[in-house]
């Protein structure tokens, strides 16, 4: 959840607080940034939607996510750096449009975007879908895992 969301243990674990900010019908998210409290909307596929259900009925502390990032050997704290950085790497690759690729990913990791872009580029919510949806950087981890569970 933390690579796909590229969030922080504390905005995921909140989550499980504000069931709300979850729409599973439409495969959707609301984040409130730890730091600026900006929030963010986020999509999500029917694969992640089992998992972030389960995770959320769990309703795990901090600690126990934090433990967990320790165990499998991710730095609790490195999920939006991540995501920010393969998710660019997998765009560029998807030969989705650069002109995109950077507002998208600065929109979708809660950074504000400056200048004349963020006045200009205001209907992103199709191309947010279409960047989750199909070219997300997990996609790939996502459909092996789903070959090899029955």
């Amino acid at each position: 959840m933390l690579m796909w969301f590229g969030c922080r243990p504390g905005e995921l674990v909140a989550l499980a607080k504000s069931r709300p900010n979850v729409d599973y019908k439409r495969g959707e998210i609301v984040f409130e940034t730890e730091k600026t409290k900006v929030e963010r909307k986020l999509y999500f596929d029917g694969f992640t939607a089992e998992y972030l259900k389960r995770f959320l009925d769990a309703e795990p502390s901090y600690g126990y996510v934090y433990k967990i990032c320790k165990r499998v050997g991710i730095k609790p704290k490195a999920g939006r750096q991540s995501f920010i950085t393969h998710m660019q790497r997998r765009l560029v690759k998807a030969d989705f449009d650069p002109v995109l690729i950077s507002p998208l990913v600065k929109i979708a990791s809660g950074h504000t975007l400056s200048g004349d872009i963020q006045a200009t580029y205001t209907s992103y919510v199709e191309d947010l879908q279409k960047m989750f949806a199909q070219f997300h950087y997990m996609k790939p981890l996502e459909e092996r895992f789903q070959e090899k569970t029955p």
